[in-house]
């Protein structure tokens, strides 16, 4: 074989190398792209059941089987009932769809008609209809509208003329349909719909506040859902890079108040990595730790963790900036202390339980050992 037919195959070898790991990488960029399809889905099946509840409650309203209520409260309800069951049932239909969209389009028009609309029905039946679609946000809103809604009823079981019930509440129903952005209500019912949704995902309890503090509220409780959704996926790639890099996670553990995984090198304990989740935007968090406190120990020692500490720090680098990207994740690296100094390695109680567990275990490994060589060794009696 000819030099020149060699460096072409090796070359060859390396070009389809090259696209392999490009395909590789396209397929783990796929699964992310899934991935996040599945989280706007879950986000869309759930904003979806809860307009849903809303439409029956507010039909039975309409057909005289409910008690007046507002659409805030409607919402409010829908949302207290729906269970996880429903939100898993929910999430599963939406999933079954190509894509998913952020936004979920509502329409709540043709359960509160405006009264320009209204031909049928008394003066005082449009008015409870147009107040029940205002959506109020903050404490005072609830309250006007409340009092707006009670006053209404009230004059229905009296024997007031139309005209006189007109006189008493008119002004105050224009006033409070301006204030609460009567011509704007779908959107404002459709964006209370989103942030209950996005609570109830998040297992937060809905705060009562200004329109314009709610959307706000809402884009930034759904970036944080997604993130941490992400991340989960982020974490299981993590966790097959760390087999391959010689670390294992040795199980959950608690550190500083924060709960997370203890990774241990098997092949040199002296330290460890301490990795958690930050719930606000779904990031992983490394710190280094030690069995001992690296500041209260002897020279020797010091020089042991800090070799073993350096050692994990590679390791890390070598996850985040090699492995991890190529498996589609761009890992965008912030170190705090690197290389780690010893004043930064902190020491861990549940991971000096562990150094102590596992020292336990290579005792009896090699006294087992000691013994097996023993038996083998000791002369044997011969049979007659």
């Amino acid at each position: 074989m000819s030099s020149e037919t060699y460096i072409r195959m090796i070359r060859n070898q390396r070009n389809q190398r090259l696209a392999n790991e490009a395909h590789e990488a396209w397929l783990h960029e796929q699964d992310i792209v899934d991935n996040l399809n599945q989280i706007l889905a879950k986000i869309e099946g759930v904003t979806k059941a809860l307009a849903q509840g809303v439409v029956v409650a507010a039909n039975q309203q309409r057909e005289g089987r409910a008690d007046t209520r507002s659409f805030g409260e409607l919402a409010a309800q829908a949302s207290q009932v729906l269970s996880v069951d429903d939100i898993v049932a929910a999430s599963k239909e939406s999933g079954e769809m190509e894509t998913a969209s952020d936004d979920v389009a509502l329409d709540f028009s043709g359960l509160f008609e405006s009264s320009a609309t209204q031909s049928q029905g008394s003066y005082l039946d449009r008015t409870l209809q147009r107040i029940v679609g205002l959506v109020a946000f903050t404490p005072e809103e609830r309250s006007a509208q409340e009092r707006l809604l009670e006053r209404c009823r009230a004059l229905q079981s009296s024997t007031l003329s139309e005209e006189d019930a007109r006189a008493a509440v008119d002004t105050e129903t224009e006033a409070l349909c301006q204030r609460l952005g009567e011509g704007e209500s779908e959107q404002r019912r459709g964006a209370y719909i989103s942030y209950l949704a996005i609570c109830k995902l998040s297992g937060i309890e809905p705060r009562q506040q200004s329109f314009e503090a709610m959307v706000d509220e809402t884009e930034r409780l759904k970036e944080s859902y997604i993130a941490r959704e992400a991340a989960k996926e982020a974490l299981n790639a993590v966790g097959e890079s760390l087999e391959e890099l010689g670390l294992s996670n040795a199980g959950v553990v608690d550190f500083d108040d924060e709960e997370g995984y203890l990774i241990v090198d098997d092949a040199d304990p002296t330290c460890a990595l301490f990795l958690r989740e930050n719930e606000e935007d779904g990031s992983l968090l490394f710190t280094t730790v030690s069995a001992e406190d690296p500041m209260r120990v002897g020279t020797g020692e010091k020089a042991r963790i800090f070799k073993s500490a350096n050692s994990l720090c590679d390791k890390k680098r070598q996850l985040l900036q090699e492995m991890l990207p190529s498996k589609g994740y761009d890992a965008n690296v912030i170190y705090e202390y690197d290389p780690p100094a010893l004043d930064t390695i902190q020491k861990m109680p549940a991971f000096s339980a562990y150094v102590e567990e596992h020292e336990r275990q290579q005792r009896e490994h090699q006294l087992e050992d000691q013994r097996q060589r023993g038996d083998e060794q000791a002369p044997r009696q011969m049979e007659l």
